[in-house]
């Protein structure tokens, strides 16, 4: 009874067993197939995923550090432009006894591009090139700083890194990174950090950008006392109260209300 009622359906669909079975087998290896192609082009959650080995913030420096520097900045940020060469400077000096981690902060009420342009960073260092780009905003500042749409300056200047272009120009118009850049906002507004650039010392707060000098003495002063960084993962700068107001020359850029690139509500 069982054969003739299989029979009989074979019969009305047209198909036999068998080639329903290759037919449902061949569905779901195109369904995988798609799935695995959104994956690799958009990532987890439409988010840009770094090259493996990469850490979470971008870091240069000494893998086991002693001294651990956690900056916030705005590549819009004129203090900003003036601190990184002072941070280059000292992991040259210091080398592996220091790392210095970058964060975005962009104060998008006063810094109309700044926005863009941390997610551009965010899009090379997916990349591997972060720093370098780095250095490319920051000497390029005043450019395009005040270019009304810098979209095109920040392809440019992926180009002269060599980036590949079609993976940087897709990052940058899909916003890949936004969520990244947010999250470092968000991060920043929990500790209550007022301005730009803003360093955390081996979790002790630094406000403003001063000269080579001043800095390199803090960093002398916590190697010699040895002090052990907080992992960025485990620390609470909302608890660290501002000091070495002694480091601070320009005051850098206030941090007014940050306006959400989304919806252009302020936060």
């Amino acid at each position: 009874m069982t054969d003739k009622k299989e029979s009989t359906k074979s019969v009305k669909s047209g198909m036999s067993p068998a080639q329903r079975s290759k037919m449902i087998t061949g569905g779901i290896i195109v369904v995988v197939i798609i799935g695995l192609v959104v994956l690799l082009k958009y990532g987890l959650g439409g988010d840009a995923v770094p090259q493996e080995g990469l850490t979470v913030d971008p870091v240069k420096g000494g893998e086991n550090a002693v001294v651990k520097i956690v900056e916030y900045s705005d590549f819009q940020c004129p203090a900003c432009g003036k601190m990184a060469p002072l941070l280059d400077k000292a992991v040259k000096e210091f080398g592996d006894d220091i790392s210095v981690e970058y964060n975005d902060f962009p104060l998008t009420q006063i810094h109309d591009n700044s926005f863009e342009a941390a997610e551009s960073a965010q899009c090379a260092y997916t990349q591997g090139k972060f720093w370098e780009y780095h250095d490319k905003l920051f000497s390029n500042q005043v450019a395009w700083a005040g270019e009304s749409s810098p979209t095109e300056s920040f392809k440019k200047y992926a180009d002269e890194l060599k980036l590949d272009k079609k993976s940087f120009e897709t990052c940058l118009s899909e916003h890949e990174t936004r969520s990244v850049v947010r999250e470092d906002m968000a991060e920043a507004e929990e500790a209550s950090i007022s301005s730009t650039p803003t360093l955390f010392i081996n979790d002790e707060r630094y406000a403003g950008v001063g000269s080579y000098d001043s800095l390199a003495q803090k960093i002398r002063e916590h190697l010699e006392k040895g002090d052990t960084p907080t992992e960025s993962d485990e620390a609470d700068y909302s608890e660290v109260e501002a000091t070495g107001e002694d480091i601070v020359v320009d005051e850098g850029e206030p941090a007014e209300d940050v306006v959400d690139e989304e919806d252009g509500s302020e936060e």
